[in-house]
C-alpha cells in the first residue's frame, strides 16, 4: 500500500473523530527503502505524505548505519576467522556493493577502505547473532554506507517537524557488543598503525514529534533538541 493510501485511512478517522493523531514506529527499514522500493522513492516525500495536516505526531526511527568511526584505510584482524575466507568474504562484500577499493592480503590481516570493513564487521556479527545462512545472504545485498543519518536528520526529520523536537543520537546494542567482543577484533588505521580500540556505534536513533494539547509543563520537558553521539 502507498503511503498516500495510507494517509487516506487516516483522514477518514480523524475527521469521524476515531484519532486525533498517529505514532510512526520504524525499525531498520528506512535504510533500505531507497534500494528496495520502487524506483523513484524519496524519503522526504514518503514521511510528508503520512503526515501532512494532522495536528499529532510522534516519529520514532532506529536504523543501522555504517560504521562512522572506521575511516580511512584499516587493517582488520579476526583470529576466530582464517585470513584466506577472511579475505574471500571482504571480497564477496566488496563485489555485492560495487566498493571500488582494493582489498590487499597480509600474513594475518587484511588491508581495506574502513567502510568496506565496516560491512563486513556488521555482518558478521549479524550472521553470529541469528546463525541464518539466509539472513546472512539477505545481509549480503545490505549497504549501510547508502544512509547518512546526519543528513536524513538534517534534511529530512527537522524539516518535516520544524520545531525544537528532533533529536538524532547514536547508540549499540548489547547484543553487538557482545558479538563483537566475542570476535575478538583487531583493527588498526594504516596511516598511524595503532589499535582503534572502540566498539562502534550500530545504530541510529531519530525522534521528534508535533503534539497540540500538551500542558505548559509538558511542554517546557519535551523542549530539547540536538546530536548526541
Amino acid at each position: 500500500m502507498w503511503s498516500y493510501e495510507v494517509k487516506k485511512i487516516f483522514d477518514i478517522l480523524f475527521d469521524k473523530g476515531k484519532i486525533s493523531g498517529i505514532i510512526i514506529s520504524c525499525q531498520s527499514i528506512l535504510h533500505e527503502l531507497p534500494f528496495r522500493s520502487v524506483k523513484d522513492y524519496n524519503h522526504y516525500k514518503f514521511l510528508l505524505n503520512l503526515i501532512r495536516d494532522l495536528p499529532e505526531i510522534f516519529f520514532y526511527s532506529k536504523e543501522p548505519i555504517v560504521l562512522r568511526e572506521y575511516k580511512g584505510e584499516v587493517q582488520l584482524s579476526i583470529p576466530l576467522i582464517e585470513i584466506n575466507d577472511l579475505y574471500k568474504f571482504a571480497t564477496i562484500i566488496k563485489e555485492k556493493l560495487s566498493f571500488p577499493s582494493e582489498i590487499i592480503k597480509g600474513i594475518d590481516f587484511i588491508s581495506l577502505d574502513g567502510q568496506l570493513a565496516g560491512e563486513v564487521i556488521k555482518k558478521l556479527v549479524y550472521f553470529l547473532e541469528n546463525r541464518s545462512v539466509d539472513t546472512l545472504l539477505y545481509e549480503l545485498e545490505e549497504n549501510h554506507s547508502m544512509f547518512d543519518p546526519r543528513d536524513f536528520y538534517e534534511n529530512i526529520v527537522c524539516k518535516l517537524f520544524n520545531n525544537k523536537s528532533p533529536r538524532l543520537e547514536f547508540v549499540n546494542s548489547d547484543t553487538f557488543r557482545r558479538n563483537f567482543l566475542d570476535l575478538d577484533i583487531s583493527i588498526r588505521a594504516v596511516s598511524n598503525t595503532f589499535p582503534l580500540g572502540i566498539i562502534p556505534k550500530y545504530f541510529a536513533i531519530f525522534t521528534a514529534w508535533r503534539l497540540a494539547d500538551l500542558d505548559q509543563d509538558m511542554k517546557n520537558g519535551l523542549k530539547y533538541s540536538g546530536i548526541v553521539t
